[in-house]
């Protein structure tokens, strides 16, 4: 269970489709895209902040944000001159907002550390506001190293991330009045069990209040073990095993398994460093208060630094190199100023809760908070547009009013987080089926089936059914890998792996089989394919490919400024195009290798005021308020646009004065264009938002149709001719007929690729 307490992103019916299919499908396809790649480790360190570096606040999901309160004498204590002295004001918050890990209201750092080459979740914490000492020295706390205490009618929960959680008894039970799908039952053994009703989740405790359990409805189970009362012992579903020592001082020194090792050295009851399998180091500094001040991988790359306010508040946080973000505390407010110069004004309650975002001195969105729940129960956005929340007795939303009026309604079901059932501002209604294990296992809109999903006996999904009764197969590896995708043609590829779940070889329908090889640091560094063609990629220190390069012609060379900002780019020929950026990192110049260049300006907000392309010609741009661009100005040559609230384009008009007004339904779909000379084009669409009718200015109707999968199968033209369209299985075109019935077939190989074009002429095509 990598994500220990389990909930599914799926919420719509053939939205879920993409959902489902991201994990499953391998990172790596058959044929290796380098520009993707090139993208894709550019932006790298980006994605490791996300991981590592700087928390996201999702995993509040698990148990759902909001505090009541908890044991706060070690904070106020340490930290009496501030006024944020309360335990539940640590970790996840919800109803808060996080700037690079800092949370804008309470000025407190929280840093949540995975190494994401496990298929456990093994996460580390590190609240700067915390002043309990857990498993992995001061301020820090474990995805496991939960706890129970009890105090006469109350229980004080220390959840994962160092926050702790008060409930208070009722009839046999305890509840989190701010958390009401949230209990915890002493059973007459001294044990505790916390269960999640959402989530169908049980954390079971024993009486000194250790945890000992977490299951779920799927009966995933995570396990732990003591020796003298000290944790020796994580076992995940009974399969893999994590042997956990403990030094002299109390603090895990080395998580093992079979194929795994971690080790944790301290100083001074502080964490100051991680070493992983793979010998990659983890290093953690403190400043004179001892804070954290410093994040380092190997000594030699700084992940971030951090200062802080004499009350413990972080002062600036700075990414990499030089991306710095600071911030300015008041009654009330919090003012960050990001790397780019952008200021926003976070405003906020006596409970911390977000009340209003202002960005750049402009227009304030405001949220409203249901007393009852603690969870917002409006918000109104920059333009004065009204949303409206209702919720269940779970604290579940039950409902979504929009700023147009549109109503959606939410339902659900206990042990299961997502909705069961919604129906949306038209009245279509979307129902997702559970098992009784919590699996998503379909989903019907508006009474017809448009997904099934089955799994195996081991909880991986092994087919996905569509809407025409396509089925799709997956075959998986006793270590939770997919080992075979089948499709609904029968074609059958392969996958296997090398440490890490990196995928090694993928063999395709046809036989032909791509490899894929790996360094140290789990980077891509080579493919590959049938024909003997090889791929290599190289990386300088920050992860950033700086060269791509194969076995016949290819051989490109990439170099970056501190910045990580791409400076050049030198093809195979060794022409260069180089770049320039301003203080923000955003792009002002491109020199190509025939001499010409483009420019570009931008205004104090970030906004791209000016562009010059390789010909010289000068376009401008103007902006309103909150951002919307009002002018286009090219030489002489003008458009001018007006908005709606929503920031929908209203008119557009050009130099010469000819305006065209646009009308919008709720769902955000042009309906109406009305040019300058009274034409009117209308456009009308289906519940899936799929256009089934253009009118032209003329009054000339054209149709739209299509299948269950919202392919377009007809197009109908006003004198009542119309094409035709079919597909396969896979998605394929397989037939189209013109509007004068001649008909083209297309053929496919496993690889979907066009083996075949037939006339109806009897004449046809073949392709080797």
């Amino acid at each position: 269970m990598k994500n220990r307490i389990i909930f599914k992103s799926i919420v719509t019916g053939i939205l879920s489709v993409s959902l489902v299919l991201e994990s499953i499908f391998p990172a790596f396809g058959a044929n290796i895209d380098k520009e993707a790649i090139t993208r894709y480790y550019y932006y790298k360190d980006a994605l490791r902040e996300a991981n590592g570096s700087i928390v996201k606040p999702e995993k509040a999901a698990r148990l759902k944000g909001g505090f009541t309160g908890g044991d706060s004498n070690d904070i106020a204590s340490a930290i009496s001159d501030y006024k944020v002295t309360d335990e539940s004001l640590l970790g996840e918050m919800s109803n808060t907002e996080f700037t690079q890990g800092v949370n804008v209201t309470t000025g407190n750092f929280l840093l949540a550390d995975e190494d994401v080459s496990l298929s456990e979740d093994l996460s580390v914490y590190y609240n700067s506001m915390s002043y309990k000492t857990g498993l992995f020295g001061f301020g820090r706390s474990f995805v496991y190293d939960e706890s129970i205490n009890q105090s006469s009618n109350v229980i004080i929960y220390r959840r994962y991330d160092g926050a702790c959680i008060n409930f208070t008894y009722n009839e046999g039970l305890y509840y989190s009045n701010l958390n009401p799908e949230l209990s915890i039952k002493k059973e007459p053994s001294g044990e505790f069990i916390l269960r999640n009703d959402i989530g169908g989740i049980l954390e079971r405790f024993d009486e000194d209040g250790k945890l000992l359990e977490i299951s779920d409805l799927s009966n995933n189970k995570t396990q732990l073990l003591y020796n003298n009362g000290k944790l020796s012992k994580i076992i995940f579903d009974e399969e893999k095993t994590y042997d956990i020592q403990i030094n002299n001082s109390g603090f895990i020194s080395e998580i093992s398994s079979a194929d795994i090792k971690l080790k944790y050295d301290y100083d001074d009851d502080r964490l100051v460093s991680v070493t992983n399998t793979s010998g990659e180091k983890i290093i953690y500094k403190y400043d004179v208060s001892k804070r954290l001040a410093n994040k380092f991988v190997n000594e030699d790359k700084e992940a971030f630094r951090i200062s802080y306010n004499t009350d413990g508040r972080v002062k600036n946080i700075i990414i990499g190199n030089d991306k710095e973000v600071s911030f300015n505390y008041l009654d009330g407010k919090t003012e960050v100023l990001d790397e780019k110069g952008s200021k926003n004004s976070y405003f906020f309650d006596e409970k911390y809760r977000v009340t209003g975002i202002e960005s750049n001195d402009s227009d304030i969105s405001k949220i409203i908070y249901d007393k009852a729940i603690n969870a917002p129960e409006a918000l109104i956005d920059a333009f004065g547009n009204f949303t409206a929340y209702s919720y269940d007795d779970k604290g579940r939303i039950a409902s979504i009013t929009d700023a147009n009026g549109g109503l959606t309604k939410y339902t659900y079901k206990d042990g299961i987080a997502d909705p069961v059932e919604f129906i949306d501002e038209y009245g279509a209604k979307t129902e997702n089926s559970y098992d009784d294990s919590g699996n998503f296992i379909g989903s019907k809109f508006n009474g017809n089936r448009v997904l099934s999903i089955a799994y195996d006996d081991s909880g991986n999904i092994s087919s996905i059914t569509d809407a025409l009764g396509d089925e799709t197969k997956y075959e998986w590896d006793e270590s939770g890998r997919v080992i075979a995708q089948i499709d609904a043609m029968g074609n059958r590829t392969g996958y296997s792996y090398v440490k890490n779940e990196n995928i090694s070889t993928v063999t395709l329908a046809d036989g032909n089989v791509y490899n894929y090889t790996y360094d140290d640091f789990d980077r891509l560094i080579s493919q590959e394919e049938p024909n003997g063609l090889i791929t290599n990629i190289e990386y300088d220190s920050e992860d950033r490919i700086i060269r791509i390069f194969d076995n016949k012609d290819l051989d490109e060379k990439y170099t970056y400024d501190n910045s990580g900002n791409l400076l050049t780019e030198t093809n195979s020929l060794g022409e260069i195009i180089r770049y320039k950026y301003n203080s923000d990192s955003r792009i002002t110049n491109i020199a190509y290798a025939d001499g010409t260049t483009e420019s570009f300006s931008y205004d104090e907000v970030g906004n791209l005021i000016s562009s010059t392309d390789i010909f010289g010609t000068v376009t401008t741009y103007t902006y309103d308020a909150v951002g919307n661009l009002t002018k286009e100005t090219t030489g002489d040559d003008f458009t001018e646009y007006t908005y709606d609230g929503l920031g929908q384009v209203l008119s557009e008009k050009d130099g010469d004065g000819a305006t065209v007004l646009y009308t919008y339904d709720v769902k955000g779909n042009i309906t109406q264009a009305v040019d300058a000379l009274g034409n009117i084009k209308k456009f009308s669409y289906d519940i899936n938002n799929n256009l089934i009718m253009y009118t032209d200015g003329n009054n000339n109707p054209i149709l739209y149709r299509y299948d269950a999968l919202g392919r377009n199968t007809e197009i109908i033209y006003p004198n009542g001719a119309s094409e035709k369209y079919q597909y396969d299985a896979l998605g394929n075109i397989t037939e189209i007929t013109d509007v004068d019935g001649k008909k083209v077939t297309y053929s496919y190989d496993s690889l979907l690729r066009i083996t075949r074009k037939g006339y109806s002429t009897g004449e046809y095509e073949i392709y080797i």
